[in-house]
């Protein structure tokens, strides 16, 4: 019997596409005169209520998971929501495709140290995806600060980061993945709040000026959540490494919704988009979607 729940690739791709719908209505809500830190506890806040009903509607087991490793995460999280908030005022929504390279070959690396690598005809299809990924860039002129790099990087470090705690509890505690990803969540709320009353800004939460935010969060967490649960699903059936570089299907991916709203939807992102650089990204999908087929 054909089995869809042996098809990770199809959960990891469905991840990544609602990551880029994420990332899309995030910079386009942004834009509204909203402070930083009030935006990542809306942020947070409104995923960490949206997990638990998306759970119900996939069928997706959820049990709320307490350890000192989840609290240290969370912790990590409430520093990791802050710089995404900060980056993505700051980037646009296709420079997001650099932790797709960046990851990859780091967490191949890691995946054959601690005994769960994958054989060489994977590697080789790990390896053309970031190849891909990067032939898909080579048309762009990416001009990044050192504070947006280190920013990109710690990104990058704490996905993977939280990736191989994930699978770790899923293996020794048997909880599913978005049970580990709902608990670290739901800890940075709670922190971000703590942080939101500590600096006054509670009154802010219920300015005028949040409305039109609250709605562009509540559509973007939607998203989230659901890339969340794919991605739990997606990391319990395959390695880090495996997982991760299909990540490089995001730029195309990217690339086209931010067309496809820039163009149709009429929602300003500040991409720089024209025919002749899109149709010089041919080679780079044909190579992304061999080397998919691979891994």
């Amino acid at each position: 019997m054909f089995d869809m729940s042996d098809i990770w690739q199809l959960y990891a791709l469905g991840a990544i596409f609602a990551t880029c719908v994420e990332n899309i209505t995030d910079k386009a809500g942004i834009r509204a005169p909203i402070d930083t830190l009030v935006a990542t506890f809306i942020r947070v806040a409104t995923y960490s209520v949206l997990v638990p009903t998306l759970c119900f509607i996939f069928g997706q087991p959820l049990t709320f998971y307490v350890s000192p490793g989840i609290v240290v995460f969370g912790v990590a999280s409430t520093a990791m929501a802050s710089v995404y908030t900060l980056t993505i005022k700051k980037v646009d929504v296709t420079t997001f495709s650099l932790l797709s390279y960046i990851g990859p070959l780091c967490f191949l690396a890691i995946d054959n140290v601690i005994g769960s690598g994958i054989n060489l005809y994977q590697s080789l299809g790990v390896c053309g995806l970031v190849l891909g990924g990067m032939l898909f860039l080579s048309n762009g002129t990416l001009k990044l600060d050192k504070i947006t790099i280190s920013a990109l990087l710690f990104l990058v470090t704490f996905s993977g980061s939280e990736a191989y705690y994930l699978k770790y509890l899923v293996l020794t505690e048997n909880i599913s993945g978005i049970s580990v990803l709902a608990s670290i969540w739901v800890w940075a709320a709670l922190f971000l709040g703590c942080a939101v009353i500590a600096k006054g800004k509670l009154p802010l939460i219920f300015d005028n000026r949040t409305v039109t935010y609250v709605k562009y969060s509540a559509t973007a967490k939607t998203f989230d959540a659901t890339s969340s649960i794919l991605t739990g699903v997606a990391l319990t059936q395959t390695t880090v490494s495996q997982f991760s570089a299909l990540d490089v299907f995001f730029p195309p991916m990217m690339l086209m919704l931010a067309i496809a709203a820039q163009k149709w939807l009429k929602i300003d992102l500040g991409e720089s988009i024209d025919k002749k650089t899109v149709s010089k990204k041919g080679l780079a999908t044909v190579v992304l979607i061999i080397s998919g087929l691979m891994v």
